[in-house]
């Protein structure tokens, strides 16, 4: 199946028989019509707080989930902790088009150097595109 990606972890289904399955569901990757990357604070190298807003280009499915990655030419040249992009991470203001979604709806993980996982925000239906979503990632690191 090309231009799709694997769920993460597989979930058990039961079928109209009763019997227990394991699938994973594949979806496609969608496109962002619009993305903004603004750090509250335009100090060079300083810990800040990344507010991002994107605009959607296709649905986002109901359980969906948000990846973040920065470029891994960001803080090229940077030495030490310095190379890295997040200092610590937690999420705040998270709003799905004119939706506030409150911080016990929603977990902001670190999945590695240059990604952020958002999870949660889109559990009540799918997300229909062209939805502005905004958030604000505590931890960003502003590139030197």
């Amino acid at each position: 199946m090309p231009d799709t990606i694997a769920t993460v972890d597989p979930i058990t289904v039961v079928t109209s028989g009763g019997e227990f399955r394991t699938t994973t569901f594949r979806a496609t990757q969608g496109e962002l019509t619009s993305v903004k990357l603004t750090p509250k604070d335009l100090t060079v190298g300083a810990d800040t707080t990344l507010q991002l807003e994107i605009v959607t280009g296709h649905d986002i499915p109901k359980r969906g989930k948000l990846n973040v990655a920065i470029s891994e030419a960001w803080n090229q040249g940077a030495d030490g902790a310095r190379t890295e992009y997040f200092s610590s991470i937690s999420c705040a203001e998270f709003k799905n088009g004119a939706t506030t979604i409150t911080p016990g709806e929603y977990v902001c993980s670190f999945l590695d150097g240059p990604r952020v996982e958002i999870d949660g925000g889109f559990e009540a239906a799918r997300v229909p595109a062209g939805t502005t979503i905004t958030i604000e990632i505590v931890g960003f690191r502003n590139p030197i």
